[in-house]
């Protein structure tokens, strides 16, 4: 049903705010895509690019990266192809043909939208047979980085895509801010207990959230500078992983990202979102993300193959890992 119905213009003239929300809503989502070429180069088409090892952060904000990462090669910003996994991976991969390519991802979204015959290989974390910890979630960067190493090939690119900066931000201050926030009967145990599986807490009183992050967004009981602290914790937490990757691979190596993350400070100030990464959305915050080319003295030989048979994953498991992810 069209929002421009009777029914929402007479919420609209009862509470004229609303008209104001739906102008910020339009432009944010049209203006700012007119007006983000006038500012930014036109998106990368990541595959086109020269590297052996391609590693994503899901969610990583250039800026972040900037403060963040310490690796030795030559830092540039470029613009995503999406501003959600799920229009990242549309718009890269989606209809293509990269037989010499192996693709490892925890994003459930590479079940979502990838098809047989994509990739010469396609790994994802959280097939059950990839589970090789039952203590660790499937996601986990640990889980991620054995399945990478174990598929590893001399002459294949392969691509390695960490669901992390992205929530459920691991470490202590967040582990104590979910302690916390537990305590105050605000996040579920799911949340609390990051290596369980979901428990969840039902109450008709009381208003659960999902992560930290819906917590900030939907209450003030999560400042900007918490989030922000929990975020930047969660991405030196995954590079750490990247480095032990890039000591194990041969070959060019580029760390970027699939898109940013609002992080409650927006740069448009008629934005009407202030966290997360909404489809569609053209501001710097999610469209803008870090390139870092970490040269090598050898590279590979790459060839192509016959695509190897992609393992199905059910609708429950994937349901059940968007949901961990905060996307449901």
């Amino acid at each position: 049903m069209s929002r421009y119905n009777k029914k929402n213009l007479y919420g609209a003239i009862k509470n004229p705010n609303k008209f104001l929300n739906e102008f910020r809503r339009l432009y944010s989502f049209h203006v700012n895509k007119m007006l983000f070429p006038l500012y930014h180069e036109s998106p990368t088409d990541i595959m086109k690019q020269d590297w052996d090892n391609l590693i994503i952060l899901d969610a990583c904000r250039y800026d972040k990266f900037c403060k963040i990462s310490n690796f030795d090669g030559t830092l540039s910003k470029v613009v995503s192809q999406g501003s959600h996994s799920s229009e990242f991976i549309s718009n890269t991969f989606t209809g293509e043909e990269f037989h010499d390519t192996i693709y490892i991802s925890a994003n459930p979204y590479a079940s979502k939208q990838l098809i047989q015959g994509v990739f010469y290989k396609t790994v994802r974390s959280y097939d059950t047979k990839n589970s090789w910890s039952k203590n660790v979630m499937k996601h986990h960067p640990d889980n991620v980085c054995e399945l990478a190493k174990e598929n590893y090939k001399e002459n294949k690119r392969i691509i390695v895509h960490f669901m992390q900066p992205h929530t459920p931000y691991f470490g202590s201050y967040a582990d104590q801010k979910r302690k916390e926030l537990l305590s105050e009967n605000i996040v579920t145990k799911r949340d609390h207990n990051l290596d369980q599986k979901c428990i969840g807490i039902k109450d008709e009183n009381i208003q659960y959230y999902t992560d930290i992050l819906d917590v900030a967004r939907k209450t003030d009981c999560v400042s900007n500078e918490e989030l922000n602290k929990c975020y930047e914790e969660n991405l030196k937490y995954v590079l750490q992983y990247v480095h032990e990757l890039i000591n194990h691979f041969d070959g060019k190596t580029v760390i970027t990202s699939d898109h940013g993350e609002m992080l409650g400070n927006p740069s448009s100030m008629v934005s009407t979102r202030k966290y997360r990464h909404p489809k569609n959305y053209w501001t710097p915050e999610v469209r803008v993300v870090p390139w870092l080319e970490i040269e090598s003295n050898s590279r590979r030989q790459i060839t192509s193959e016959t695509p190897e048979p992609i393992t199905e994953v059910s609708e429950e498991e994937l349901e059940q890992q968007l949901y961990a992810l905060g996307y449901k």
